[in-house]
C-alpha cells in the first residue's frame, strides 16, 4: 500500500519530505494499520532513514519484550528485512505496569536512530485507552519531541491524546481515518506471533552459568528471587547496553547461580543480568 493511499494531501507529503521534518511518530489503537503506514512512509522517504519499533508485544524488529531500531540506506523492501541495530529491554509484553522502562527505552532508541539517520519513523503500541494510554503517549511525546505525529483513528479515539497538542508549536499533528481492509489480529494470532519470534531468536542458543557474585542483577519490576524459572532476561555490558536476551532455566539462589539459555556469542562479555517479568515457555 503506497503512502498516497493513506495521505491524499500533497502539502502534507511535502512537509514529510522536508529536511526540517526529522522525526515522524505514528499513533493509533490496535489493528488500525500503523505498521502498514510506517512501511509506506519508509518506502516514500529517501536517503538514510531509520525505523524505531516501540511495540514490545508485537515486534517487527527485534524480539518481544524489547524496543528496537533499524536502518534503511537504499531501497526498502519491508520491515522483515531490516537488521536490528540496537534494542532496549523492557521485560514485558505490554506497557501497563511497565511505563518507565517503556518510555526510557523509547528515548534511547530514538536518540540512537537520530544520531545515524536523517529521518526517523516511529511505530508505537496500540495502547491508547485511558488512563494508561494517555499517560504513556503524553510522556513519550514529551521525551521524544517528534516533529510530526500521524494518528490513525476510527471515531475520534485519539482526541484525549492529540487535542491538547493543537496549542503547541510542535509537533504538527495529522489525523487520518483507518483505511478499509485493515486486518484484525485475534489474541491467538498475537500469541502465536510472539512464540514464533522467540523460537527464531533462540534457535541457536546455548546454556551458560552465571555467578551472581560476578555479575550485577537488576529487575525491571519488583525485585524478588523466587519464581525465576522461565523468566526472560537481558544481558547488558559495562556501558549498560543490552547485547542479548536470555531465559532462566534454573535459579540456584542459595549457590548464587543462574543457568541461562541465550544466543549470546561467546566472545561478547556482559556485566549485568536484567530480569524481566515476562515468562517464555517452549523455546
Amino acid at each position: 500500500m503506497g503512502v498516497e493511499q493513506f495521505i491524499k494531501n500533497d502539502s502534507f507529503l511535502r512537509i514529510l519530505e522536508d529536511k526540517g521534518t526529522r522525526t515522524i511518530l505514528v499513533m493509533g489503537g490496535a489493528d488500525t494499520g500503523k505498521t502498514t503506514l510506517v512501511e509506506s512512509l519508509l518506502a516514500f522517504l529517501s536517503g538514510p532513514r531509520a525505523v524505531v519499533d516501540l511495540d514490545m508485544g508485537q515486534s517487527n524488529i527485534g524480539v518481544p519484550t524489547s524496543v528496537s531500531w533499524g536502518k534503511i540506506s537504499g531501497r526498502f523492501d519491508g520491515l522483515a528485512g531490516i537488521k536490528e541495530e540496537g534494542f532496549y529491554f523492557t521485560g514485558a509484553l505490554s506497557p501497563p505496569g511497565n511505563l518507565l522502562p517503556t518510555v526510557v527505552g523509547a528515548r534511547r532508541m530514538v536518540d540512537s536512530a537520530r544520531a545515524s539517520c536523517d529521518k526517523v519513523v516511529i511505530d508505537t503500541t496500540g495502547l491508547i485507552e485511558e488512563p494508561a494510554g494517555r499517560v504513556l503517549k503524553r510522556y513519550k511525546i514529551d521525551l521524544i519531541l517528534p516533529d510530526v505525529i500521524i494518528g490513525l483513528e476510527r471515531a475520534g479515539e485519539l482526541s484525549h491524546i492529540l487535542d491538547p497538542l493543537r496549542y503547541r508549536e510542535k509537533p504538527l499533528t495529522w489525523r487520518l481515518p483507518v483505511p478499509n481492509g485493515v486486518r484484525v489480529k485475534s489474541r491467538v494470532k498475537r500469541t502465536e506471533w510472539r512464540a514464533e519470534k522467540f523460537r527464531e531468536y533462540f534457535k541457536s542458543s546455548r546454556t551458560i552459568e552465571v555467578s551472581l557474585e560476578k555479575a550485577g542483577v537488576e529487575f525491571t519490576r519488583e525485585a524478588a528471587f523466587s519464581g525465576l524459572e522461565g523468566r526472560i532476561v537481558s544481558l547488558r555490558d559495562k556501558l549498560n547496553v543490552d547485547i542479548s536476551l536470555g531465559v532462566i532455566e534454573k535459579a540456584e539462589i542459595a549457590r548464587k547461580r543462574l543457568v541461562i539459555r541465550t544466543p549470546l556469542h561467546q566472545k561478547l562479555k556482559f556485566s549485568a543480568v536484567v530480569i524481566g517479568g515476562a515468562v517464555v515457555n517452549n523455546i
